[in-house]
């Protein structure tokens, strides 16, 4: 009986124990965090995010410096994906929305993987999985909106196991 009791403590305390050990932060200065682990990485990122909205006339703005981070790890040769929302507006209005168009187009121009979500699903996650370790998530999307005005809250996540279970999540 006793030895039952001493296996379903650990049992029961080993959840715990693999969630003590996830190192969580809040990202206060979004932009500068993600370049930073973003150049860092090593194998692998994942980016799927609801908006993008990058503008070629502010090569200097937070949204390029995120791009071109993503760039410099490409050619660096990191594995880079990037899924980004399609046509939230086309069900409802029969019109093609190109709020994420610029963006893709910089990025595939620089050999980037990046794709559209389905037609028939709406991709409002502002994600990120680094190296599959890191996990980003939060309410920031890569806008200038976002990234400088808005009071956004994003993660940072330090957890292979978390990095998984979103890439598996990711790839429904």
């Amino acid at each position: 009986m006793r030895i039952k009791i001493i296996a379903l403590v650990i049992y029961l305390a080993l959840p715990l124990q693999t969630f003590a050990k996830t190192n969580i932060a809040i990202i206060n200065k979004y932009a500068p965090t993600i370049v930073k682990h973003i150049d860092n990485a090593n194998s692998h990122i994942i980016v799927v995010m609801y908006l993008i909205t990058y503008k070629k006339q502010y090569p200097k703005g937070p949204v390029a410096n995120l791009l071109n981070a993503l760039i410099r790890a490409h050619k660096r040769g990191v594995s880079v994906e990037v899924i980004l929302d399609k046509n939230n507006d086309y069900r409802h209005t029969g019109k093609e929305d190109l709020k994420n168009q610029n963006a893709f187009n910089y990025l595939k121009k620089a050999n980037i993987n990046v794709k559209y979500d389905s037609l028939t699903r709406t991709t409002h996650s502002k994600v990120l999985v680094i190296d599959k370790r890191y996990v980003v998530i939060g309410s920031t999307n890569w806008s200038y909106s976002a990234l400088v005005k808005n009071h956004e809250t994003s993660l940072l996540i330090d957890s292979k196991k978390l990095a998984q279970e979103t890439i598996t999540y990711l790839k429904q």
